[in-house]
C-alpha cells in the first residue's frame, strides 16, 4: 500500500526536497549575457523542480524555506538604474519586489556606483537615478524587517567605473556623497546580520597613467573606509 507524501514525517519530506532545489549559487549571468541556456543550479547536474511549489499550500511553505533559505546557496540580486535582477527575472521600476526575496538566507548584492542628481543635467538620467534610489530603498527596507526577512549573510559587490568616478568626484567630500547616495539605504536600514563581506569590482578600461592611478588611489582609500565602517554597522551586535 502506497503512503501519501504528506503522511511521511516532515524530516523525510525535507530530505526529498533537497534533491529538487538549487544547491549552487543562483546568479543572473545567463540573463545578463543574453544566453538562451541557463547555467546549472545543482552540483549533481540534476534539474530543479519549481513546479513542486505549486502543488499545495503546505508543500509550498515547506519547500520555499528550503529553496531560498540554504546557507550554502547564495542568491544574486543585481541593482541597476533600470531594473532589479533576481532569479533571472527583470523587475522594472516601481514594481513590487518578489515576496521570495524575504526567504533568502545568503545574498550577493551587486551595485554599480551611480552618479547623483546633483551632478547630472539630463532629465532622463535624473529619472533613472531617482528610480535607482527608490529600488535601493525599497530593497533595504525589505531586508531590514527582521521579523519576516531571513537574510543572514550578505556579500556586496560594488562596481566601479574608475574613469567616470574620477570625472565626477574631485574631492573626498563629493566621494562620500556618492557613496551615501549609492549605499546609504543599505547601510542605514540593514542590521544584525551574521556575516557581511564586500569587494570592489573595478574597471579602468586600460588607463594606467601615474596621475590616473594616484588620483584613484585616494578615492579607493575613502571607499574602503566607508565599506569597512558599513560592514561593522550591519553585523549582529551579538557577534
Amino acid at each position: 500500500m502506497s503512503l501519501p507524501f504528506l503522511d511521511f514525517p516532515a524530516e523525510v519530506r525535507l530530505a526529498v526536497y533537497q534533491y529538487l532545489i538549487p544547491n549552487l549559487s543562483v546568479s543572473n549571468f545567463s540573463l545578463i549575457r543574453g544566453r538562451s541556456k541557463p547555467g546549472p543550479l545543482r552540483g549533481d547536474g540534476g534539474r530543479c523542480c519549481p513546479a513542486i511549489l505549486r502543488v499545495n499550500h503546505q508543500i509550498y511553505h515547506e519547500v520555499v524555506q528550503e529553496w531560498y533559505g540554504s546557507r550554502s546557496t547564495p542568491y544574486e540580486v543585481v541593482l541597476d538604474t533600470k531594473y532589479i535582477l533576481f532569479c533571472g527575472r527583470i523587475i522594472p521600476p516601481y514594481v513590487p519586489l518578489p515576496s521570495t526575496i524575504r526567504w533568502v538566507h545568503s545574498m550577493q548584492l551587486c551595485i554599480s556606483i551611480q552618479g547623483t542628481p546633483q551632478h547630472t543635467h539630463s532629465h532622463a538620467t535624473i529619472e533613472h537615478l531617482l528610480g535607482f534610489q527608490d529600488r535601493l530603498t525599497v530593497l533595504a527596507r525589505l531586508l531590514s524587517d527582521r521579523k519576516t526577512c531571513r537574510l543572514q549573510r550578505l556579500h556586496i559587490e560594488v562596481g566601479v567605473n574608475i574613469p567616470l568616478l574620477l570625472s565626477l568626484c574631485k574631492t573626498p567630500t563629493v566621494m562620500l556623497e556618492f557613496l551615501g547616495w549609492n549605499l546609504g539605504p543599505i547601510r542605514t536600514h540593514v542590521r544584525d546580520l551574521q556575516a557581511v563581506e564586500w569587494h570592489l569590482k573595478e574597471q579602468s578600461y586600460g588607463i594606467q597613467s601615474a596621475e590616473f592611478v594616484q588620483s584613484y588611489a585616494e578615492l579607493q582609500w575613502i571607499m574602503r573606509g566607508f565599506l569597512d565602517d558599513m560592514r561593522l554597522e550591519m553585523l549582529s551586535s551579538a557577534m
